[in-house]
């Protein structure tokens, strides 16, 4: 049962990591929109013209976030593996 649970944190530790990899739009808007609705605190406030403040275009982050990901998650397989 164990291993069982461990194949699916790792499965879902890949997945995400391609996505955020291939696919990060939906992560941007997803942290965008939570920030967005904190944004009340904020000097800027919470209006739809200051929305384009709190979710970015720029993937770069992201995808660099998903590269790490996936590789540690690949290391901690073969480390695994090698025990």
């Amino acid at each position: 049962m164990g291993n069982a649970f461990e194949f699916i944190n790792i499965s879902f530790a890949i997945i995400i990591s391609l996505f955020l990899i291939f696919k990060p739009n939906p992560f941007i808007k997803f942290i965008g929109n939570i920030y967005w609705h904190m944004g009340k605190f904020t000097a800027l406030g919470k209006s739809k013209e200051t929305k384009k403040y709190f979710i970015g275009e720029n993937t770069f982050w992201f995808r660099t976030w998903g590269v790490i990901m996936l590789a540690i998650v690949c290391l901690s397989m073969v480390a695994r593996m090698a025990e």
